[in-house]
């Protein structure tokens, strides 16, 4: 099966395996946010149609269409509540990149690039205490599952899915500080 879709569990696994020092999962709870904002400020544009809605009209842009399709993707990997809530994290992140880039299509670009970069340097940084580059994940996987391990990292910090963290802990191993004078592993 490809790597892109097994469970979330396997997936978060994976991903964590990679990302086990603390410093470099905090990196990680700021950047990959940061990165899915941008995304949201990147896509913003062009309104590709308008749906009528009791709410008022609805603009479909491409970060409509990637919401859709990776939410899709989020409820189907066997956490359906997970996926509820990153479905939801993300769609608060891209409206609000939609809404900071507002009309200006020009200036847009120059902003999301610059979050989008920040967002990018926070988890090099990560790397950087990690020791190594991501070896598990690569490609649209690790891309889609980022989002996921944030949210998953919040939640079990604060008490909440402590039965996929021990899941993750078991075959990631627990978080630590790596020894920054020693050669990483």
């Amino acid at each position: 099966m490809p790597s892109t879709f097994r469970p979330a569990r396997t997936l978060l696994a994976l991903y964590a395996s990679d990302r086990r020092d603390a410093r470099n999962i905090t990196t990680h709870l700021v950047g990959i946010p940061l990165t899915v904002l941008a995304l949201g400020m990147l896509l913003a544009k062009p309104t590709m149609l308008t749906l009528d809605s009791p709410i008022g009209p609805w603009p479909v842009s491409p970060a409509a269409v990637l919401w859709a399709l990776s939410s899709l993707w989020y409820v189907t990997r066997g956490e359906w509540r997970l996926g509820v809530l990153v479905s939801l994290m993300n769609a608060a992140l891209l409206g609000l990149g939609a809404a900071l880039v507002g009309a200006s299509a020009a200036g847009g670009l120059g902003a999301s690039a610059a979050v989008l970069a920040l967002g990018l340097g926070l988890q090099r940084i990560g790397r950087y205490y990690e020791g190594h580059r991501p070896r598990q994940l690569r490609g649209l996987a690790a891309h889609l599952t980022g989002p996921l391990f944030a949210l998953a990292e919040v939640l079990f910090a604060t008490g909440h899915a402590c039965a996929l963290r021990q899941h993750v802990v078991q075959h990631a191993g627990p978080t630590r500080l790596r020894d920054l004078t020693l050669p990483a592993h």
